[in-house]
C-alpha cells in the first residue's frame, strides 16, 4: 500500500496505530475541523448579530434628524459590505474540509490542506486587514454625526481609539492567524511522514 494513498478509516482500523503516530495524526485532523465547525456557528451568529443591528439602528432613527443622514446611510452601506465581503469570504474557504475525516485518502487531505493553508495566508496577510480597515472607515462615517452632535471635540479623541481598535484587532488577527497556519503545516507534514 502506497504510503501516500492510505486511506484514514483503514489506518483507524489497524489494531498497532494505537501505539503509533497516525492516531495523533487522526485526532489533530478532527480536532481542526471540530474547531472550524465551531468557528463557522460563532462568525454567522457575530455576522447575522451585527447586519440585524445595523438594520435596525437605521429602523430606529425614523423621525429624527439622522434618518436619511449621508453620513447614516454610507456608513451602513460600508459596514454591510465588510462584513458580507468577510463572511463569503471565510465560508469559502472554511468548505475545503469535508464533514467526514474518515473518507479521504492522505494524499486527498494533503492537496486540501495545502490549498487551505494557501488561501489562510492570502486571507490573514491581505483581505482580512482591508475588511477590517472597511469595517472600521463605515463605523466612524456612520458615527460621525452623533458624535457631532453630542461634542464637536470628542470627534478627535473617538477617532483616536477606533484607530487603536483597528490596530489590536490586526494584531490579533495576525497572531491567531500565524498560530492556524502553523498548525495546519504541522498536521501536512504529519500526513507526509505516515508510512
Amino acid at each position: 500500500m502506497e504510503s501516500n494513498q492510505v486511506n484514514l478509516e483503514q489506518l483507524w482500523a489497524t489494531p498497532k496505530i494505537e501505539q503509533g503516530n497516525i492516531a495523533e495524526v487522526f485526532k489533530s485532523i478532527d480536532t481542526y475541523r471540530l474547531k472550524k465547525v465551531k468557528m463557522n456557528w460563532i462568525l454567522a451568529i457575530i455576522g447575522v448579530f451585527s447586519l440585524g443591528w445595523i438594520i435596525g439602528v437605521n429602523v430606529l432613527l425614523k423621525d429624527t434628524v439622522f434618518y436619511e443622514s449621508i453620513w447614516v446611510v454610507l456608513g451602513s452601506v460600508i459596514c454591510i459590505v465588510a462584513i458580507s465581503m468577510f463572511m463569503i469570504s471565510y465560508y469559502r474557504l472554511n468548505v475545503l474540509i469535508p464533514s467526514s475525516i474518515l473518507t479521504q485518502s492522505t494524499t486527498d487531505y494533503i492537496k486540501m490542506l495545502t490549498k487551505e493553508k494557501k488561501q489562510q495566508l492570502q486571507l490573514s496577510k491581505v483581505w482580512m486587514n482591508v475588511y477590517l480597515l472597511l469595517f472600521i472607515v463605515g463605523i466612524g462615517i456612520y458615527s460621525y454625526p452623533f458624535i457631532l452632535k453630542l461634542d464637536s471635540s470628542l470627534i478627535g479623541g473617538y477617532y483616536a481609539v477606533l484607530g487603536i481598535w483597528a490596530g489590536i484587532n490586526m494584531y490579533w488577527n495576525k497572531k491567531s492567524s500565524t498560530k492556524k497556519i502553523g498548525k495546519l503545516e504541522q498536521i501536512i507534514k504529519a500526513l507526509k511522514a505516515i508510512k
